[in-house]
């Protein structure tokens, strides 16, 4: 008892990335959780100290841009 089960499921991340020719610099494009897919990343059972089970879900679909400089 206490235990949850949860449907299967697939994550897809992106990630687009421009270097520099000399490398000194570079820039990318990224989407994490293309599909925008709920799911749980853990569940925690508190039946001992309460009712119910904590659930911590993933992030929704996000992006971001990077850019990274080498100052050497």
């Amino acid at each position: 008892h206490g235990v949850e089960e949860e449907d299967s499921y697939t994550i897809a991340n992106l990630r687009l990335t421009y270097f520099a020719e000399d490398s000194s610099w570079s820039i990318a494009a990224f989407v994490n959780n293309v599909t925008d897919e709920e799911y749980r990343q853990f569940g925690l059972s508190l039946e001992t100290v309460t009712t119910g089970i904590n659930n911590a879900f993933a992030p929704p679909r996000w992006a971001g841009v990077t850019l990274r400089y080498d100052w050497n």
